[in-house]
């Protein structure tokens, strides 16, 4: 924890009963306490938030070294969507974090990005 200089004024109690350092303490354990329930909720929130987005996607699985396309909702001025690619883009899976989360890694991209399972696509090859 942080270390603060605080400078407060005490509300008008009696004086024997509080004093500068304990006020602080008991104010910075609020914040403590405040802080802990604002991360919990926020870590349900999220978790809440991935269940939902988890539960609509398409059970695929890919290992690492497998070609995939890489779904890229570009849209360009003048082109209607209707003939446009949006899976364009050739990449090759890198690592799997877990079910739903692969590392994807692309010619043209600067760095491998983290892509979810249901924006990919297998490339299937014919003979």
């Amino acid at each position: 924890m942080p270390i603060w200089t605080v400078d407060l004024l005490l509300p008008r109690t009696d004086e024997s009963e509080r004093n500068v350092p304990e006020y602080v303490r008991n104010v910075t354990d609020k914040l403590q306490r405040v802080f802990d329930l604002v991360r919990e909720n926020l870590n349900q929130a999220w978790l809440n938030s991935s269940r939902w987005y988890n539960k609509k996607t398409h059970p695929k699985s890919f290992e690492p070294g497998d070609r995939v396309r890489v779904y890229y909702p570009r849209r360009y001025k003048g082109k209607t969507p209707k003939w446009q690619n949006f899976f364009a883009t050739e990449a090759v899976v890198t690592k799997k974090i877990n079910d739903a989360t692969y590392i994807v890694s692309a010619k043209g991209w600067k760095c491998p990005r983290l892509v979810h399972v249901d924006k990919l696509k297998p490339i299937v090859e014919f003979q």
